[in-house]
């Protein structure tokens, strides 16, 4: 009986013991809480956190994007409405002259007739000296002249002519810049015409002046030449050689 006894003790004790060991082995499990742990709700806070950020980062990328849009479209519209204004503005038409005078004859009348009557006098002079030259030239006797002399007398005198014509076309009112332009380029050849024939007729009628008085020969163009320089000299500069020669009645 004491034996039994003992065995039970030793059998009671050992399956103590392993029941011990064993429930020492096992993990441990705790009751599920009904709220996320604490890391749990941390992480959670942080994704709640990272997703707010990320979207106010759209949020203003989208607000930039949205402006620089705005920007772009206002810079295209200025630069589009600056070429359509250099497009339909017109440049300001430059005057002529007869708009001129008649904008400076109802705004500045004083100025307009100082004007005028300097041109008015300017033209009369002209138109003087014009008549005076045709009346000399058609008092000369072209008789003894050579043809190449009378070709050149009957040019100058229709030239001179022509050029008056053409000053007083000039002066007419409501001429346009273009017919000014015209007559100014006729003027121009005209004059340059005539400067020519004048140095030509001026020795023609020298030599025929000197046949006149009875010289002839070389004595023409000593008289010739002599009265060249004398024009020459008085007009401005002095005359080459003159004096140098021999006088013509000295021979």
């Amino acid at each position: 009986m004491k034996t039994m006894n003992t065995k039970n003790i030793i059998s009671m004790t050992a399956a103590a013991l392993i029941g011990a060991a064993a429930g020492y082995s096992l993990p441990k499990q705790s009751p599920a809480p009904d709220r996320p742990a604490a890391e749990e709700r941390k992480r959670a806070a942080s994704a709640v956190e990272d997703k707010g950020a990320a979207a106010s980062v759209n949020a203003l990328r989208a607000r930039i994007a949205e402006l620089e849009k705005l920007l772009s479209s206002r810079k295209t519209a200025e630069a589009e409405a600056r070429v359509s204004s250099a497009t339909t503005e017109r440049p300001r038409r430059t005057e002529s002259h007869s708009e001129r005078m008649e904008r400076m004859k109802k705004e500045n009348p004083e100025r307009y007739a100082q004007i005028t009557n300097s041109i008015a006098y300017w033209r009369r002079r002209r138109s003087e000296t014009a008549r005076e030259r045709i009346d000399f030239l058609s008092s000369v006797d072209t008789a003894q002249m050579t043809e190449e002399a009378k070709a050149v007398h009957g040019e100058l005198q229709r030239l001179v002519a022509e050029r008056e014509e053409l000053e007083a076309d000039l002066h007419r009112e409501y001429l346009d810049d273009a017919q000014r332009r015209k007559i100014f380029e006729e003027l121009r050849r005209t004059g340059a015409r005539l400067h020519e024939l004048n140095m030509k007729e001026r020795d023609n009628l020298l030599c025929e002046t000197a046949r006149n008085l009875g010289f002839e020969g070389e004595d023409v163009s000593e008289i010739v030449t002599t009265v060249k320089e004398i024009i020459k000299a008085t007009e401005g500069g002095w005359a080459r050689g003159f004096g140098g020669g021999r006088s013509p009645r000295a021979r």
